[in-house]
């Protein structure tokens, strides 16, 4: 039993992973036709990104000035350890309380504080930076001044008499400190429209129902599969339909094209033997799917490996085969069909080119089933 369960989850995991590759498979492949899709929700991500950062942007200006602090009486200060500490607690509140802020708008000559006073004091010292944030550099320089200028009276009643030193000389702010980096706009907006277009790609991957190998065909149509073409795209060499034609006859044709075909018609050719049969239907459900490429190529097969082979274009809505194989006035089954007391075999042409017969026209039919459904 437990050797049972094992071989059971190594089958598993197989199948896990011929997904996975699968799937990664069919990722690159959209990604690769889809290129347009990445591209543009990289530059949206990056364009999104710069208009929401600047849509919210205000410019804040920073001065900030470095000090260290006296205390003493009778004029004469000095620095003391206790006194660093207590500057260190009490800092702070002192430059929030209400006392400071009028005594700071008073000085200013001004109802209202156009910026953000903060300070931070240098663990066991008596050196404190502190930092004025506006969004006008001038004033942003004035509430510093008028800041260090005031709160030796202010704070007096907490730490006493105490002196300032400015360390450097205060600086009027000649840029704002939270410029938007560019850089990172242009990292984030476009690794944000990437993940996106790969979001959006795997999900039409997992929700795309096409067939795409051997297995699915089988699973889905319960029939036997005996062989797949790889897509060609072929860039027209002329405007004519046979230029575009891809043929197995063709040495330009890619190799791998060549290579299933020929796996095809071996295939093919013994399961007529074993059935005794000498008639293919090449058919689709739907228009465009690749059958005059198959039914030609599979002429072309036969007819080089001695057969004597005869091909019937019997899509009388849409007649192609003539026009591919360069075919001006050929008659279609529909004329033969529709007229019981059709004389001559004039119909059949043999294209030399490709080794094989050929009966068909470019005559469309608006009612075919009709004639299909005849007797003859």
């Amino acid at each position: 039993m437990e050797e049972q369960k094992k071989v059971l989850n190594e089958q598993a995991d197989d199948e896990m992973e011929i997904d996975l590759v699968q799937l990664s498979v069919e990722f690159f492949r959209a990604a690769k036709k889809w290129w347009w899709l990445f591209v543009s929700l990289v530059v949206i991500g990056i364009a999104g990104l710069y208009g929401f950062y600047y849509a919210r942007y205000s410019p804040l200006y920073r001065c900030e000035a470095t000090f260290t602090v006296s205390t003493g009486e009778n004029s004469s200060f000095y620095y003391s350890a206790n006194a660093a500490d207590q500057m260190s607690k009490t800092f702070p509140y002192v430059l929030d309380s209400g006392y400071f802020r009028s005594v700071l708008l008073e000085a200013l000559g001004t109802e209202q504080l156009n910026g953000t006073i903060s300070a931070e004091t240098i663990e066991n010292s008596n050196m404190v930076t502190m930092v004025v944030e506006s969004p006008s550099a001038e004033d942003a320089r004035s509430i510093l001044e008028a800041s260090l200028e005031v709160y030796p009276e202010v704070s007096r009643f907490v730490l006493g008499e105490i002196e300032l030193h400015l360390i450097d000389e205060i600086q009027t702010p000649t840029a704002p400190y939270n410029q938007p980096s560019r850089r990172r706009i242009v990292l984030f907006g476009g690794l944000g429209g990437l993940l996106l277009a790969s979001a959006i790609t795997l999900a039409a991957v997992l929700l795309n129902n096409t067939l795409k190998t051997t297995e699915d065909m089988e699973r889905v149509s319960s029939l036997e599969c005996r062989g797949a073409l790889p897509d060609i795209k072929q860039k027209a060499r002329k405007n004519s339909a046979a230029s575009r034609y891809v043929s197995v006859l063709d040495p330009r044709t890619p190799h791998g094209f060549r290579e299933s075909m020929g796996s095809l018609d071996i295939r093919l050719r013994a399961a007529m033997r074993e059935r005794e049969v000498k008639t293919l239907l090449v058919t689709s459900s739907v228009a465009g799917e690749g059958k005059s490429t198959v039914a030609i190529n599979l002429a072309e097969q036969l007819a080089q490996d001695g057969k004597r082979v005869l091909l019937v274009d019997l899509d009388l809505r849409s007649q192609r085969d003539s026009l591919l194989l360069g075919i001006e006035d050929g008659v279609s089954a529909a004329d033969v069909l529709r007229d019981p007391n059709f004389k001559g075999d004039h119909f059949v042409r043999y294209c030399k080119d490709h080794g094989f017969y050929f009966w068909g026209g470019r005559k469309k039919e608006s009612n075919p089933v009709a004639l299909l459904g005849d007797p003859r």
